[in-house]
């Protein structure tokens, strides 16, 4: 047997009347109310499903943190088990370099951006590079297996580009 990792991107961070814009590690913006909703939802779904956690983690960024602690108060509420949130640099948001503050009606003619969003083919544009990110996501990983016994519940709030690390670890 192995841990559960639960994976949960944050929720909304533009209203319905805003423009979204590609938003990266570089733009701190906090929840509005509607990925709030969207945290107590989440936080809903693991409780009628008798889903605790033994670990809350998250990247650094307002969005992330605020996530995590509504879905960490949500289930203190019921639970025996007393997670904190734990911040981690594998779970922070990608530098998306000149991207940072764009639409994505602005990238429409960048081949990288649609191969990036496509088939998550990593731009030599951003910030960082792919084989850093991976080599800390995978040290994360690592370090949760030797941290957490077989069984125990983990979730991990993080970003859509993380979120895509993930899925490639997955082919």
């Amino acid at each position: 047997m192995s841990i559960n990792l639960f994976i949960a991107r944050h929720g909304n961070t533009f209203e319905k009347t805003q423009l979204p814009y590609i938003v990266g590690k570089k733009t701190d913006l906090p929840l509005v109310v509607k990925g709030k909703e969207q945290a107590e939802n989440l936080a809903q779904h693991f409780k009628s499903r008798g889903i605790n956690f033994n670990a809350i983690f998250s990247g650094k960024l307002k969005r992330q943190n605020e996530f995590a602690q509504i879905i960490c108060n949500q289930l203190l509420c019921s639970s025996k088990i007393t997670p904190k949130i734990t911040q981690s640099e594998a779970l922070d948001e990608l530098d998306y370099g000149s991207w940072e503050g764009l639409s994505p009606e602005n990238l429409i003619n960048d081949t990288r951006y649609e191969a990036w969003i496509k088939k998550g083919v990593w731009p030599e544009s951003f910030g960082e590079s792919e084989q850093v990110r991976v080599e800390v996501l995978l040290n994360w990983l690592n370090c949760l297996r030797t941290q957490f016994e077989s069984g125990q519940n983990i979730l991990a709030v993080t970003s859509n580009g993380i979120i895509r690390q993930f899925a490639r670890f997955s082919d």
